[in-house]
């Protein structure tokens, strides 16, 4: 009879793909019992079938709340030790110098216990080991228990994997962790060159970019639900593209050699097990490897990865391999050298037509962040189509990030000015507010002398919380645009001041909302421009997006009301749609709440209160939680209506006009820009802030009034067109700049 063996490892898909030779070595030695995640029991049927694999999700392994103990699932983690105790395992290995792994190989009385010790660890390890040098390939490590035990296991590069085979080129753009994925629009480029090489190339991704793909074009955008699906479409690829995740360890183990973009980790740990593997390293980092969280609001050491810059190697690589790839035509027997893409060092085409005669104006716009969000979007709209030949624009940012990537991709250029002085509350609530002094007049200079230099007409400031700018123009004689979308109220000590700092240095104050403008008393060198969409952008397959998204979220044919946005209690008030749910219920409706995105980092709590508050009120089986979506119209497809529940003013909610222009109707609160977007009984419904039942009222009504909704969707799509269009936007800011800039005599050189 054998003698029985515990395994501990408990991250993640990688993780256990690299422990798999040892595993395999163990069990013919040992009656092994492997704890791991769920997902294990589907690499147990190829890799190691006489194993007994018990699925354990370890809380310690999340990427959040993993230090709250409060939160962990304690009756699971006491079930699963009885369990594993009453089976008086002989030896138990974890290869992972975690105190908490080898807490529990003690906790089910393990007889001997091999690890590598950490953090006084060595207490519950009656056999600890020295770790493998600094620098070790994790397979090292799994060599080490191996060699304790007695086991023979082959060095990395002679690991015995399936034979060489033909099929297609498979690029896979997913990662659990978001720091490890290299940005889509990356992947869509390298998707295009292999085509127009005349290779076969299907793109698999994780379901949350789903849409995005879908957006991008490509239709037939595969995404594995299991890890067994995972497996299914490796088996089709003879070459493997993708980032540093759980799926390019799984290709490379089924023998497919593979190419991996690294970002976060170091490729001298994590490289995939086949010898033909190749990568691309992201730039250097101080923190590389990281643990669990990126530093910095960004992944620069990834994200700073042009394609560009790795395309040459991605098309090395394909080329060694190109005897095993299909092609998409029996005619392409070679491989054509894809069309040299635009360096670094060359520009990039401009969309907009050669300035010419009359210069156009210099405006230099500001934004607070690099990120994605309601501001910057409408900020990357209007300059997607502003006219060249009258505007011409200069981005500043605060950090590198995706918004700067897509504002080059337009031939825009983009300053990154770190010490741009920016409100924040958590400055606001800590010693960074002396950062935030300190940094004021470092940022005036610095604006002021680019302001000089770059012959600026006009200084553009995209939102109410950068304070610097307005002071640099002033300074440099240039007048100064300050471009209000936050809602200042709840801040009304300081307010008076500040509102007074706003006018007292702005040629004119821009405002998306009636409601934004009113909270400047009186409303001198006031102007309302609202934001504007282009209806174009949101003509897309909606049928087809609607069955996909159901599909992919379990929601069949039910009646759907969607809440996108910041996860936020009160503020965005997604609570009061988790309520409404429960009042219609007892109503007896049934109704699915989809929430779709994420909460601001420290605001994690919000997010378990409401999926706390969803169990409490029964109704956890109506509510889902999406997360962020890459692109949310796949969701507004999806929907049957549209909540926004902020119990605070929205200045001028995107969400609202991006689901009217998909023709969704809309129930919001009556209060801030939504006055100014929703039509009560004609385009939607206006319902009093904080009150479930007056939004189950809503709800109810739309329900049960197909006829009524159909109305409702024309309508909304037509006040988008006729009172909100983008077009008009860049029409009405165009002539401000201009107007703005001859008054004050400042025309560009």
């Amino acid at each position: 009879m054998k003698p029985k063996l515990i395994i501990v490892e408990l991250w993640g898909l990688g993780d256990l793909i690299i422990s798999t030779p040892f595993i395999r070595a163990a069990s013919e030695r040992y009656a092994v019992t492997l704890v791991a995640k769920p997902y294990a029991r589907d690499l147990q049927k190829r890799f190691w079938p006489d194993v007994n694999v018990v699925p354990f999700v370890a809380p310690w392994t999340a990427f959040q709340h993993k230090y709250q103990l409060f939160r962990w699932p304690w009756s699971e983690i006491l079930r699963l030790r009885r369990n594993l105790a009453r089976q008086n395992f002989d030896v138990g290995v974890s290869a992972r110098w975690d105190p908490r792994d080898h807490l529990l190989l003690t906790s089910v009385a393990v007889r001997r216990r091999i690890g590598f010790p950490r953090a006084g660890s060595q207490l519950f390890l009656n056999n600890p080991l020295i770790r493998p040098t600094a620098g070790s390939h994790r397979y090292e490590h799994w060599r080490k228990l191996a060699k304790a035990l007695d086991l023979q296991i082959p060095d990395r590069q002679d690991i015995l994997l399936p034979a060489k085979r033909k099929g297609i080129v498979l690029v896979h753009s997913g990662a659990a962790q978001r720091v490890r994925v290299w940005p889509l629009e990356r992947f869509r480029k390298t998707v295009d060159q292999l085509r127009r090489a005349g290779f076969a190339v299907h793109v698999a991704c994780d379901p949350d970019q789903r849409s995005s793909w879908r957006a991008m074009g490509e239709q037939d955008v595969l995404t594995a639900e299991t890890v067994g699906e995972l497996l299914a479409i490796i088996d089709k690829a003879a070459v493997f593209i993708g980032n540093d995740s759980g799926p390019g360890h799984l290709a490379a183990f089924s023998g497919v050699p593979t190419y991996t973009l690294f970002g976060p980790q170091l490729p001298d740990l994590f490289a995939p097990l086949h010898p033909a593997s190749e990568w691309t390293a992201g730039h250097p980092c101080p923190y590389k490897p990281c643990s669990d969280y990126c530093r910095y609001p960004v992944p620069h050491c990834l994200w700073g990865l042009e394609f560009e810059a790795v395309w040459p190697a991605i098309n090395t690589f394909i080329m060694r391999h190109s005897d095993t790839l299909e092609r998409t035509s029996p005619q392409a027997n070679a491989a054509e050298t894809p069309r040299p893409c635009a360096t670094d060092n060359q520009s990039l085409p401009a969309r907009k037509a050669p300035l010419n005669g009359n210069h156009p104006i210099r405006v230099l716009h500001i934004n607070n962040s690099a990120d994605i969000y309601g501001a910057s979007r409408n900020l990357l709209r209007y300059l997607r189509h502003v006219d060249r030949k009258r505007i011409q624009p200069l981005v500043l940012l605060p950090e590198d990030g995706i918004l700067r990537k897509l504002f080059e991709a337009e031939g825009i250029e983009v300053i990154i000015h770190p010490r741009l002085s920016v409100i924040t509350r958590r400055a606001f609530h800590s010693w960074r507010l002396l950062l935030f002094f300190l940094n004021y007049p470092v940022s005036v200079f610095y604006l002021w002398r680019l302001i000089r230099q770059r012959k600026i007409a006009v200084v553009h400031t995209n939102t109410g919380v950068m304070v610097s700018p307005a002071m640099a123009a002033w300074l440099a004689r240039v007048p100064h645009v300050w471009h209000i979308r936050d809602w200042f109220q709840e801040f009304h000590r300081i307010w008076p001041v500040y509102s007074w700092y706003i006018k007292r240095f702005s040629a004119t104050v821009i405002a998306v909302s009636n409601a934004i403008a009113d909270q400047f008393q009186p409303r001198g060198r006031m102007m309302i421009v609202h934001d504007g969409l282009a209806l174009e952008e949101f003509t897309v397959s909606k049928e087809s997006l609607r069955r996909e998204f159901r599909s992919a979220y379990g929601l069949g044919n039910d009646f759907v009301v969607g809440c996108v946005g910041r996860i936020k209690l009160v503020r965005k008030g997604q609570e009061v749609l988790i309520q409404a749910t429960a009042v219609l219920k007892d109503r007896g409706y049934f109704v699915r709440a989809v929430i779709v995105g994420a909460p601001f980092q420290g605001n994690e709590p919000h997010l378990e209160e409401m999926k706390t508050m969803a169990r409490q009120l029964g109704v956890s089986d109506r509510v889902l939680f999406t997360g962020e979506l890459e692109d949310s119209r796949a969701a507004y497809a999806a929907i049957d209506m549209l909540a926004l529940t902020s119990a605070q003013p929205e200045p001028f909610g995107t969400v609202v006009m991006e689901s009217m222009a998909m023709g969704v109707p809309v129930v919001a609160t009556n209060i801030g820009g939504s006055l100014d977007q929703v039509v009560d009984g004609e385009t939607g419904f206006l319902v009093p802030p904080a009150s479930p039942a007056a939004l189950a009222d809503a709800i109810e009504k739309l329900m049960q009034n197909p006829e009524l909704r159909q109305q409702m969707s024309a309508a909304a799509v037509e006040r988008i067109r006729s009172k909100f269009s983008l077009a008009e936007m860049t029409r009405d800011l165009e002539n401000f700049f201009e107007k703005t800039a001859t008054t004050n005599g400042k025309r560009a050189a």
